[in-house]
């Protein structure tokens, strides 16, 4: 399935997932729709946030509780 900037489920499944690993939600990304398409849309949702995350570095939220 393509992903588009339109997608509304996806986008609230991303919100959803952000929130759970790093208590952040999209437009904490500094991300467009576009952008993270373009960046990250290739990618199944769990290794988009995944790459989303060790590109900042990022803590997961179950790592500050290690």
């Amino acid at each position: 399935m393509a992903i588009t900037k339109d997608n509304t489920e996806y986008f609230e499944k991303l919100n959803i997932k952000l929130k759970q690993q790093f208590c952040i939600n999209f437009d904490d990304t500094g991300y467009t729709k576009e952008e993270w398409i373009s960046r990250f849309g290739d990618l199944t949702l769990d290794d988009a946030v995944s790459e989303y995350g060790r590109k900042y570095d990022l803590t997961t939220i179950a790592d500050l509780f290690k």
